[in-house]
């Protein structure tokens, strides 16, 4: 199932006027990777990429809920006229788990489940009270790095991981 990116219909009007026969590129947020949207609730049939708007400016834009996506919109002579990223709503989620330094600074979280994007958010709390900091350094869909500053840490760290 898909879900719509704006209700009734997608709808571009600019300096007050419809934008007829203009398009709009979809991407994977972020990037210039082209994203599939669909002319249907089910999502079952793909849109053309890019979309072409109607004479009203209008189109079916329902969107996936495996990534957040990036719309171009360009008039009809092909002028790009606003990017914007972060739009749809992935699929909730959640994560937990701990993670224990073996004596080293860097410690690498695995998900059980590859994430759809990074941008998720995660709590930590460790039990070192020694004034060590962990902090994470890298994100990637399929887990996270942890570092402390302390070198030779042996710090356990309760992590959730929330969208």
């Amino acid at each position: 199932m898909a879900i719509l990116s704006y209700n009734p219909k997608f709808s571009v009007h600019y300096l007050g006027a419809a934008l007829a026969s203009g398009t709009v590129n979809t991407y994977v947020t972020g990037t210039t990777t082209p994203k599939t949207t669909y002319t249907t609730q089910a999502g079952d049939v793909a849109n053309a990429n890019p979309v072409v708007l109607d004479s009203n400016g209008q189109a079916d834009i329902w969107l996936a809920t495996d990534a957040r996506y990036r719309f171009v919109v360009k008039n009809s002579a092909g002028t790009t006229l606003w990017t914007v990223d972060g739009i749809g709503d992935v699929a909730p989620s959640t994560a937990a788990g701990t993670a224990t330094f073996a004596t080293s600074g860097t410690k690498t979280v695995t998900f059980g489940t590859a994430q759809a994007d990074t941008s998720y958010y995660l709590g930590l709390s460790h039990n070192s009270d020694t004034g060590e900091t962990i902090y994470v350094t890298s994100k990637l869909t399929t887990g996270f790095t942890l570092n402390s500053n302390n070198s030779s840490s042996t710090a356990t760290v309760d992590w959730v991981l929330v969208r």
